[in-house]
Order: C-alpha cells, then structure tokens, then sequence
C-alpha cells in the first residue's frame, strides 16, 4: 500500500461517520458518481508493467457494498459461487482447497495434467457479456446503472501514461484487477467454462485466471484443453497452450512432482514452489541489503524505516505473511529451509550493525531505530 493510498484511508477514517453518511445520501438521492481512478504502470523484470488501478476510499466502498449485496443473492450465490470447481474471490475458499481438490483428483485417477492461465484476463473481460450474466439475476434496473459505473475505469493521469495507456481496461473491454468487484465478474462469465470442463472423468480446478485440467491419460488432458480453448474463444479470450509454450503452460504425468497455484504437489506433500522460494530469498536479501546500504547515512535509514530495528520489524511480518499464506503446506523441511537461510542472513546483519556502531557510537540511536534520551552520548 502506497504512503498516499494510506494517507487518504486515514483522512477518510477521522471522519468516518460523516463520510459514510454523505455517500449514503448520494446514493439515496442518486447523485453519486465514481471519482476517476489513478492508473500506475508497475514494472516487472522481463514482463510488461502490471496495469494498477488505485481507487478512491469512496469508490472502493461503495463498491465493496455492491459485492456485499451481490453476494447476499440466493440466485447469484448459486449461479457463481457454489461452483464446486472454483476458488478464487469465493468467501471460504483458497488456494489450500484448490491444492487438495487437485490431490484428490489424482487420488481418484488423474494420471495426467496441464495447467495454463487466461492470457491478460482482466484487461480482457468482455465486461457487457459478464455484466449480462449477472444482471439476469438483478430486477432493479438503478442497482444494475451503478454496478456497471463501479466496474467501468475512467483515469485521471492518462496522459501520463503515454505508451502504457493502453494497459489499462479503459474501453468497452475489462474491468480493473484489483477492484473488489473484478472477480465476481470474471466468475460470472466463466460459469460455462467451468460446468462444461468438468466430468467424463476430468477434473477442471478453476483460481479467477489460473486453471489446471486433470484426467486419466494424456490425450483426454489435451482434448480438454483443445475445448477450454474454444470456449474462451466464444468470449475473445486465449490461454497458454502447454504443448506449444512450457515456458507460460505447464504439462506432465502426475506421479511426478507439478505445480499449481505457486505450489507442488508430490503425491500427500505440498511445498511452496522453487520460483515462490527464490522469490521470497530474493525480496529477503534485497531488505537486508537496502537497509545496510542506507545505514551508512544513519538520518536517511531511520527516515525511510531501514534502521536495525524497523528493518527486522518488516522481515518480520515479509516472513509471517508468507507462512500463512503456505501454512497448509506438508513438506516442513522447506520451512526449515527458510529459517536457516534467514538465521544466516540475520547473523551477517547483526554483524554489520554491530561493526557500524563501534565505528559511529554517537549515531547508534538512529542505525538502532529506537529513540534515545542523550544522542549524543557515547556508548559505553
């Protein structure tokens, strides 16, 4: 979360109660409009930027209470968040059900897989035809206006944007990942996707864009596959095809270790995958050093947050973030793994820490991160 996304949540706090009331009224009275979103090109390594959205706090509440509503509709539940195959944005479901759902497929028979992503799928949502799937269910035509405004992007630095404009879900196409209303949509309109993927011994596990297909041999997986191409097909939408592309699809015998859904699977053992493992050493040692190269200005470490104590604070919760996220996983000796790797790194830490304030005792209240009640006094 950005400083200034942070900023606007805590101005909006201080008077809740008031601003709540206002967009309350605006609602009643039908006066509120969105406010025009932010748009922010992230760069990736090797990968185009990633399109982000940054809404306003009235417009992420408003549309938070839309899905709220959407979600409390017997019909709409049924149609789009019972499906047995899905699990993505559903109350009560994660990527530990998907994960046990694909280890019971190959328990029950599966012998071959391959799993793909929808290529740029929120960009590419047909947004009329998801939004047509759910209205089928909504009667109140003002509910249907505002749901379609909360879904539409409109920026206010566009030209900002200059090349990477056309990342950004802007036409008649896509809703804004992000938005708390985009996997809702995209479930909507995958609902054939996922009935009609699914028996005749094939199992479909569906995560919003993530899909893996699972069945009893290698040509009944590739048939499958053929299909889920044509049904995306029917909606402008494309995926990786794992027999053409090993690099974006993934493909194989399942007595064999596969990943799904940043995990691998290995029979009854779960782990993080290699790449999620390089991808939390990576961001662990890039902490690490960012704060001992700043700590040789110990003013700028304690003011961005890289001094000893603020630093550990932030590996710490980098580290307890991850955990949960893998807490379902089996395999412990990877977590052993981990906490070796990080024993290692804190013990370099700590030792440059130490070092620096021998060499600069007066500064160690700002390479500590911790106040002291005489600066400037010498340490002992």
């Amino acid at each position: 979360m950005s400083l200034e996304t942070r900023d606007a949540i805590e101005a909006f706090h201080r008077e809740e109660q008031r601003n709540l009331e206002r967009i309350q009224e605006e609602l009643r009275e039908r006066t509120f409009k969105f406010d025009p979103a932010r748009g922010i090109a992230k760069r990736r390594a090797g990968k185009k930027p990633r399109p982000i959205v940054v809404a306003s706090v009235r417009n992420r509440v408003v549309q938070r209470a839309l899905l709220d509503l959407l979600q409390e509709q017997p019909r709409i539940k049924q149609e789009f968040l019972d499906t047995p195959t899905s699990f993505g944005g559903i109350k009560g479901r994660a990527v530990k059900h998907a994960i046990k759902h694909a280890q019971e497929a190959v328990a029950s028979g599966a012998k071959y897989y391959a799993s793909s992503d929808i290529k740029e799928f929120y960009r590419k949502i047909p947004r009329d035809a998801a939004l047509s799937v759910i209205e089928e269910h909504i009667k109140d035509e003002k509910f249907r206006k505002i749901l379609r405004d909360a879904v539409t992007t409109e920026l206010d630095n566009l030209d900002q944007l200059g090349e990477h404009a056309s990342l950004f879900p802007l036409d008649e196409t896509g809703v804004a990942q992000g938005c708390s209303l985009s996997t809702i949509v995209g479930n909507a309109l995958l609902r054939k996707f996922d009935s009609e993927l699914n028996g005749r011994k094939i199992v479909c596990l569906r995560y919003i864009d993530d899909f893996i297909i699972l069945g009893p041999s290698r040509d009944s997986v590739h048939k499958a596959f053929l299909a889920s191409l044509r049904i995306l097909k029917q909606y402008n939408l494309d995926a990786y095809n794992p027999w053409e592309d090993e690099d974006k699809g993934r493909r194989g015998y399942t007595n064999k270790p596969f990943e799904f859904l940043g995990c691998e699977i290995d029979g009854d053992r779960v782990r993080p995958s290699g790449e999620k493992l390089d991808d939390l050493f990576s961001k662990i040692v890039r902490l690490l050093s960012a704060s001992k190269q700043t700590m040789k200005s110990p003013i700028v470490a304690y003011d961005r947050n890289l001094s000893f104590v603020p630093t550990l604070t932030r590996l710490s919760s980098i580290l307890k973030g991850w955990g949960n996220s893998y807490s379902f996983c089996t395999d412990r000796e990877v977590f052993l793994r981990i906490d070796k790797f990080v024993d290692e790194r804190i013990r370099d830490y700590f030792n440059f820490y130490s070092a620096s304030v021998r060499k600069n005792p007066q500064m160690r209240g700002l390479m500590r991160g911790v106040h002291l009640m005489e600066p400037a006094t010498l340490m002992e």
